[in-house]
């Protein structure tokens, strides 16, 4: 992440490797990922030569090396992002290439599949992430893949996914559906809340504070400061307000009919 900084040396002091093993395991852990990243930049350098793809980008961690990822990036013609969400440049992306990392597997769970570089196959550091992806090792199949992928039918890749998916079933529960969002609508559905009117907590001014908006002026009348998260709930918020808006949607074709739109709670509303 940082030239010439020792993790291990800092790791220790921290106290978050203690015995002689992790020391020595994460030793090697260094080794292979600094190894496996030199000859990824090496590849991606090489496959910007063919000119195979109109652009290629690389997102690293937002610790890394900003500086020196930038510098690689002008010099192999290959554009460094970090801001924002890895999900819409997944979306976009013909293909996503990844060095074991987790991203492969929100990859997995928007259905697009994804390639790994797997230098060493055989290695004690080949990940889950690397399970559900095509392993290659050098630019020339990364570039087959790339060919292939092209004329592939789109049963290569449901079949991809679906194993992708078995995989990961042990330890995701919603690696498919019902998702996570389901099940809780579904819960939301069972609780039979009746409708209710917003209700207003009372508010009492702090002692010795002059009138503002900020937290610190106002306390909710039980001593619980009013935080930021209390104020963007909208108690206020009734069906009709959502109408309108939904209305735009469905006369564009975004939304096949209006739905149905029941109140939860004092701050939820539920469409369906």
């Amino acid at each position: 992440c940082r030239v010439g900084l020792d993790v291990v040396a800092v790791w220790r002091k921290e106290g978050k490797l203690t015995t002689p093993e992790q020391v020595d395991r994460m030793r090697r852990v260094i080794a292979y990922k600094t190894r496996q990243m030199i000859d990824l930049q090496s590849l991606l350098a090489e496959v910007a030569r063919t000119g195979t793809f109109d652009r290629i980008v690389v997102r690293p961690h937002p610790t890394e090396n900003h500086d020196a990822w930038r510098a690689w990036g002008a010099a192999a013609n290959v554009a460094v992002e970090y801001e924002g969400s890895a999900i819409p440049w997944l979306l976009a992306a013909e293909m996503m290439l990844h060095a074991g990392c987790t991203t492969a597997i929100e990859a997995l769970l928007l259905d697009r599949p994804a390639v790994s570089f797997v230098p060493l196959p055989d290695s004690e550091f080949v990940t889950h992430a690397d399970a559900i992806s095509v392993n290659v090792a050098s630019a020339q199949e990364l570039l087959a893949v790339a060919e292939g992928w092209e004329r592939e039918d789109g049963e290569w890749r449901r079949t991809h996914l679906a194993k992708g998916r078995a995989t990961m079933r042990p330890y995701i529960d919603n690696v498919e559906p019902p998702l996570a969002a389901d099940r809780l609508l579904d819960a939301a559905e069972r609780l039979g809340v009746p409708e209710t009117e917003p209700t207003r907590r009372p508010v009492e001014r702090v002692p010795g504070k002059p009138d503002a908006d900020g937290p610190a002026s106002r306390r909710g009348a039980g001593g619980r400061a009013l935080g930021q998260f209390r104020r963007q709930l909208f108690p206020d918020l009734r069906p009709e307000d959502v109408r309108a808006p939904v209305a735009h949607w469905v006369e564009a074709g975004v939304v096949g009919r209006m739905p149905e739109i029941l109140r939860m709670g004092d701050s939820v509303l539920q469409l369906h």
